[in-house]
């Protein structure tokens, strides 16, 4: 049995992971991954996780929208209530974050190797935007010290513009994300073509020269660089921006960079230009950031 007292459970889009700590410890042993259909016993999966350490103490960050302190996932029928876990299991504390606040507290951990320069910058305060593209869109703003979750991904703002610019009629695309997502370049590459794929295979068709996957990624760059440059402005994000997740990573390396750094600036005034210009971005390519931010958060308080 491990000597641990702290539990860290990432409750995500596709799946389960997991990792045991101490609180005070800056890292955390025996991560795992566990199918997203044990939610559906979900004491049965306490209980074991539960068995391997002398755990007192749970951390949990979930992919929905948190209200007070209770999540309702956004892509599954599953709710979760902190409090009532504390009580069921006999713990001392049970805190419960959203996904990506959870991603907001762990990029103070991280070091300059655990990010690749997207675009250079000139820090101008300490606000941050961490958002992501994965199965929807997760987005969090960092000023100071805080870490505010936001459901950017499930609004419409800006989407009428975009939906115009790239000719999209079909109205399957409701929400943001339903754009800028791995769901959104698919549906965008069924669109054009009638052919669905997964966004890890139009991002290599890509690289291999095909036309249709090549238009594709490069309308999700356009929407991708008009949304960071608005929502950028909007919270004021001087310390820069930071992309998460493996999307990101994905798509750091096949992207158009002229094309983004073009529509990143596009339609501004001259002043808000140079606001932008000097925003940074960086794509974090470490893992476990819903982890090592869960720690993180349990060792601030």
């Amino acid at each position: 049995m491990l000597d641990k007292n702290l539990l860290l459970v990432d409750i995500g889009g596709t799946n389960i992971r997991y990792a045991y700590s101490n609180i005070g410890d800056s890292d955390f042993v025996s991560e795992n991954k566990a199918e997203l259909d044990s939610l559906n016993d979900f004491d049965s999966l306490m209980s074991k996780l539960l068995a391997k350490s002398h755990v007192k103490n749970i951390v949990f960050s979930v992919a929905g929208p948190k209200v007070n302190n209770s999540i309702k996932m956004t892509n599954r029928n599953f709710e979760i209530d902190a409090d009532e876990i504390r009580k069921k299991f006999n713990l001392e504390s049970c805190y419960l974050l959203n996904d990506w606040e959870s991603i907001g507290y762990s990029i103070r951990t991280f070091s300059e190797n655990d990010f690749d320069n997207f675009k250079e910058g000139e820090p101008f305060n300490d606000n941050f935007l961490v958002i992501g593209p994965g199965t929807g869109l997760g987005a969090s703003v960092i000023s100071g010290n805080n870490v505010i979750a936001t459901e950017i991904g499930n609004t419409n703002l800006g989407l009428s513009a975009l939906k115009s610019l790239l000719e999209i009629n079909s109205d399957e695309f409701n929400v943001l994300e339903d754009v800028i997502s791995g769901t959104g370049i698919s549906r965008m590459f069924e669109t054009k073509t009638g052919n669905k794929l997964k966004s890890e295979e139009i991002f290599s068709l890509s690289l291999n020269g095909d036309i249709d996957a090549i238009k594709v990624i490069d309308m999700f760059t356009i929407a991708f660089a008009r949304t960071l440059s608005d929502l950028s402005l909007a919270f004021s994000s001087g310390g820069g921006i930071i992309l998460a997740g493996s999307l990101s990573r994905s798509f750091l390396t096949i992207a158009n960079k002229d094309l983004f750094n073009e529509h990143f600036i596009d339609g501004k005034s001259d002043i808000h230009k140079e606001i932008l210009n000097k925003v940074g971005i960086k794509v974090v390519n470490r893992g476990y950031t819903c982890l090592f931010g869960s720690l993180n958060y349990i060792n601030s308080i």
